[in-house]
């Protein structure tokens, strides 16, 4: 008797802080996306960068985050696109072209480069778009525990039928994820970089993205200036588009 309530209590002790006795694939999810969103009202500056030489492009933006599911997106380059604007509120998204009447209504599908979808720019929490249907625990290289997480769009307007994402199990931040068709056809990859202290949080400031659409072709997206900012209402109404300096 004594032998068995020794090992009982050897049980509990020995277990980690953040077993998969303890977190739920909805706990993951959360901890996640607070990685990648400092609060609910945020703003940061993102740089697209892809191919090299010749044909390299780059896109720069300025986003504006408010109550996490709303959010403005400026293009400050190229030179082309500067001053064009994505809104998303919800599950809905304009477009407004400078020296245009009216804002364009576009889906989280469509790009803003090849291989990023507008999606992918404008909305950094996933838990908004997508349910965690499922978890499951791997091992890494190092015989490490890491979580292996699997979410199915739960509205019209995702970008993606299905995400899978790997997490570090110790200290809950994404290390990669999968993107996939309602077909199930692979679309990309996406990595997590470059982690930094920012707002009082390791977060990642590079995703490199692995467009399967294109040969594997590599994408660089970088994070810098992030910051809790309060933004008026009024900048996520679509009339008011058209007047925003």
């Amino acid at each position: 008797m004594k032998k068995a309530i020794f090992l009982t209590f050897f049980y509990f002790i020995t277990q980690p802080a953040f077993g998969e006795n303890t977190l739920t694939a909805e706990d993951i999810l959360s901890k996640v996306d607070e990685v990648r969103s400092p609060g609910n009202d945020f703003s940061f500056d993102l740089e697209v960068e892809q191919g090299a030489g010749e044909d390299k492009k780059n896109y720069s933006f300025s986003v504006k985050v408010k109550d996490k599911e709303k959010s403005l997106v400026t293009y400050t380059a190229p030179l082309t696109s500067k001053g064009r604007r994505i809104l998303m509120v919800g599950e809905n998204l304009w477009i407004y072209v400078p020296k245009t009447r009216m804002p364009i209504r576009i889906s989280a599908q469509q790009k803003v480069s090849s291989g990023v979808s507008n999606a992918d720019v404008a909305r950094v929490v996933y838990s908004l778009d997508y349910e965690a249907t499922k978890l499951e625990i791997e091992k890494n290289d190092d015989k490490e525990d890491l979580y292996h997480l699997f979410l199915t769009a739960k509205t019209k307007a995702a970008a993606y039928q299905d995400i899978e994402i790997w997490v570090d199990s110790k200290v809950i931040r994404p290390l990669r994820a999968n993107f996939y068709t309602k077909t199930g056809k692979k679309l990309k990859t996406i990595v997590y970089k470059d982690y930094q202290q920012v707002l009082n949080k390791q977060r990642p400031m590079l995703l490199e993205v692995i467009d399967y659409l294109n040969n594997g072709q590599k994408i660089l997206m970088k994070y810098s200036n992030m910051a809790l900012t309060e933004t008026p209402d009024i900048y996520f109404q679509k009339s008011y588009l058209s007047r925003i300096k």
